[in-house]
């Protein structure tokens, strides 16, 4: 497909191509069947951790094999919803999701004679589900995919509420979600409400580097061909720990090491670099935009990311301890990091070696910038073999006690729920860039102005149909347009 680069996300593969470019390990198989089985469940994880590759496999498989139950799968990628107050989130919610729900059930073929009925309140929707349930004989699951973004936490009060009360004995609830996202409201309990689990590729599980080379030799086997050989056995799980176990970024990678002729150590130390500069600090430029209230936090982020892969490169460690009081000082700078990609949770608590009644998460960190900031940084195989170490021993390992250099640093207070600038930008601003990979030519750029379309919002607001009618816009043109809209948003 000459467009699949440009796929960011799950869903906007047909189910044919979703089968051809996913690949799923022993430890990611374990993953999709707890979000099959009855009950709720958050799935939490950065972008580009295959939270939608995960919740898309689990409704495929229910929808082709398992004749106990009926999945919807439900993207919340809708721009009413995101650009909701808090007052109207669930009154704009409940009818899409209700809308979708009679979707799936014609598209599937089922016969359920039930009155049409206006859904417009939480209980509305509660009764249809069960009277769909026993009509059925079907457990009903629901997969909310893409419900938080990282800016907008204000309204998502409303649709944890939501997903409490819709959740019951019949129907089982499912939604995606990003570190961090913290705004549960009251009736909503984060630990006896609903199942965590956590989707990312943790280096320390016995087939992660198997996973990575498959995904290597399935997608890439040009790059393999083109590698010296003994850097070949080793370069999936070198690229996939590089990113932290994130596939989308692992691609980027791949596609950037493919501009070369040879592949050596020297040039995956430049595909590194490469890896830092133009893909996870760009990363949190794109945020200026998308972080809403939590603008004020990116500048924090920004200061002490250099601050701990110095540290880190220094002692050629690539992972952290960070105290807890810390974490809870400025945690919302955490998950931006973790977020974008620079560092991930392993630990939830440890104890500090060097601060005995201490405890903090344990941190893995993203060789992209760790290697940049080892001294000399030059690649060799010995440095290969370093940074990919699992570092446990806390004696080990580069910690932050309560007097550690992040002291300095405290949170802002958020903004209040405000509109999220990516809307009011002018179109010119998703032309390809460093930030926008997935970004518009000029030409497309110049037929959306011309077509009396200036601002992002502008555009997000027509559909892919009316896109079509512009001048020098066709269907694939259309359907590009509103992928890089999209993601320009969401991701």
């Amino acid at each position: 497909m000459d467009d699949i680069g440009l796929r960011l996300a799950a869903e906007e593969f047909t189910d044919a191509e979703f089968k051809h470019y996913h690949l799923f390990s022993q430890t990611d198989e374990q993953l999709i069947r707890r979000l099959v089985v009855a009950g709720p469940v958050l799935l939490r994880g950065p972008r580009g951790s295959g939270k939608s590759a995960y919740m898309l496999a689990a409704h495929m498989r229910m929808k082709n094999n398992e004749a106990s139950v009926f999945s919807v799968y439900i993207s919340l990628r809708y721009f009413p919803l995101l650009a909701a107050q808090a007052d109207q989130y669930l009154s704009i919610l409940i009818p899409y999701v209700a809308n979708l729900i009679k979707k799936e059930i014609i598209d599937r073929g089922f016969k359920y004679n039930s009155q049409e009925k206006s859904i417009v309140t939480i209980a509305d929707l509660k009764e249809v589900l069960g009277e769909l349930g026993a009509n059925l004989q079907r457990r009903i699951v629901l997969m909310f995919d893409d419900v938080a973004h990282i800016g907008r936490e204000v309204s998502l009060v409303g649709f944890f509420d939501f997903f409490r009360t819709i959740s019951s004995s019949v129907v089982s609830c499912k939604a995606a979600i990003y570190p961090g996202v913290t705004k549960f409201g009251a009736r909503f309990d984060f630990y006896s409400d609903a199942t965590i689990v956590e989707a990312q590729r943790d280096e320390r599980a016995p087939d992660f580097g198997d996973f990575f080379n498959k995904l290597l030799e399935a997608n890439n086997p040009k790059l393999l061909e083109k590698t010296e050989i003994r850097l070949k056995p080793i370069l999936g799980f070198l690229l996939g720990r590089s990113v932290l176990g994130n596939v989308r970024a692992f691609n980027a990678l791949c596609a950037y090491l493919d501009t070369h002729k040879i592949i050596s150590v020297q040039i995956v130390g430049e595909g590194l670099k490469w890896l830092s500069s133009s893909y996870l600090y760009p990363a949190l430029d794109e945020l200026q935009t998308k972080l809403g209230a939590y603008v004020p936090m990116l500048d924090i982020a920004e200061r002490i990311a250099p601050i701990i892969f110095e540290d880190c490169g220094r002692r050629k460690v690539n992972a952290m301890l960070v105290h807890r009081d810390h974490v809870q000082r400025i945690g919302k700078v955490f998950e931006i990091l973790e977020y974008t990609g620079f560092i991930s949770k392993r630990e939830a608590s440890r104890s500090l070696w060097k601060s005995s009644s201490g405890r903090g998460p344990r941190y893995a960190l993203s060789l992209g910038p760790l290697f940049e900031s080892i001294p000399g940084n030059t690649m060799s195989y010995e440095l290969i073999s370093s940074l990919l170490r699992v570092t446990l021993a806390n004696d080990e390992l580069v910690e932050y006690p309560p007097n550690s250099r992040l002291t300095d640093f405290n949170c802002p207070e958020p903004h209040g729920e405000i509109a999220l600038d990516i809307l009011s930008l002018h179109v010119s601003k998703l032309e390809i860039s460093q930030a926008i990979p997935y970004g518009l030519t000029q030409l497309i750029i110049n037929a959306l102005i011309k077509g009396g379309l200036n601002t992002v919002q502008d555009v997000v607001k027509v559909s892919v149909e009316d896109l079509q009618k512009l001048p020098l816009i066709g269907s694939a043109k259309a359907k590009r347009i509103r992928n890089a809209v999209e993601q320009a948003i969401w991701m």
